[in-house]
């Protein structure tokens, strides 16, 4: 009996080490994609239900993807914000293995391909060959792509099934300072105006963050320049149009620079914007014939003392010219 025990023993052993030499990844991922149903885009592919005699050879899958049409292209986009790895798997018939590609973007138009292992695994029952596919420590990732293998024998387009993808995602964290305010900034036709500069904090897949952000000037041509902490630009219309300098933009450990230009003002631009719109002319418009004060003085564009014609053919000359160019 107990060398029976032994025997048996020893045949098992036997079997064990005759199996794939293959350990199933023992991550737990949280959330899986097999279906067009949460496809952001997918080109030649379809959703398809496994047959009950084909379970066994599809590794018990209920639902898989796989291509739609006798042609070799095909291809399925996920958007997984923050995904930082992820499984894949799919299903060969033994005789016509092409493993699939994977592609990573941030914003779903720029691709590059992700770099993942692969692993084939060829079972010793009559399933269909296995291929697996890992990739890990990823970032700055939104959309994932997976694509087809380019296949030798289209006679099976439908190889092969695409059982599909588990991910993990990771959390939001700023990555970067975009620094929003243009890069022109208009001198005042009068005494001195306020610019508060504009910017904001992105993370790894370019949402916005909140966070506080502080100014510095740096470099040279600032010495006749105003600006505090919470990026207010103090501007007098004795500044010297032309001017260049740099400020930086820093958020905890981020940081980014920016170059601006101090450009004169348009005569006629009421509102500081550096361009003569309607919104401008209409200003001139409801000041016309009255008296100069405080308020509609930009309306005085030659400075005569009066909101005239004069003001306002200008103002209408300049926007006309405009819409030519």
């Amino acid at each position: 009996m107990r060398l029976k025990r032994i025997v048996s023993l020893m045949l098992i052993g036997i079997f064990i080490l005759s199996l794939p030499a293959y350990a199933e990844n023992d991550t737990e991922y949280k959330l899986k994609f097999n279906t067009l149903e949460n496809a952001k885009e997918s080109f030649n592919v379809q959703d398809y239900t496994v047959l009950a005699d084909e379970k066994h050879s599809m590794y018990d899958a209920d639902k898989i993807l796989r291509r739609n049409e006798k042609k070799g292209e095909a291809w399925v986009v996920y958007e997984i914000p923050y995904l930082t790895e992820f499984k894949a798997e799919s299903y060969h018939l033994p005789e016509d293995v092409a493993p699939m590609s994977f592609e990573i973007s941030k914003d779903g138009k720029t691709w590059t391909k992700a770099e993942v292992k692969t692993e084939t695994i060829i079972p010793t029952d009559n399933r269909w060959t296995k291929v697996v596919y890992t990739a890990e420590k990823l970032s700055g990732v939104r959309y994932l792509k997976a694509v087809w293998g380019e296949e030798k024998n289209l006679e099976n387009w439908w190889n092969p099934y695409f059982a599909g993808i588990w991910s993990n995602v990771g959390e939001s964290e700023p990555t970067e300072i975009n620094i929003v305010t243009a890069e022109k900034l208009t001198l005042p036709v009068y005494d001195t105006k306020q610019i508060t500069l504009e910017a904001e904090i992105l993370d790894q897949i370019g949402e916005k963050c909140s966070g506080e952000i502080k100014w510095e000037l740096i470099g040279e041509n600032t010495e006749k320049l105003s600006l505090s902490e919470d990026g207010i630009m103090t501007l007098s219309a004795d500044m010297k149009p032309d001017t260049k300098f740099k400020v930086r933009a820093l958020s905890g450990e981020l940081s980014r620079d920016a170059e601006f230009v101090l450009c004169a003002p348009l005569p006629g631009d009421i509102d500081g914007d550096n361009k003569i719109t309607k919104d401008d002319i209409d200003f001139i418009v409801k000041n016309f014939a009255c008296d100069v004060t405080e308020e509609n003085r930009l309306c005085d564009v030659d400075k005569n003392g009066e909101i005239d014609i004069i003001d306002l053919a200008y103002a209408a000359r300049y926007t006309a010219y405009e819409n030519t160019k």
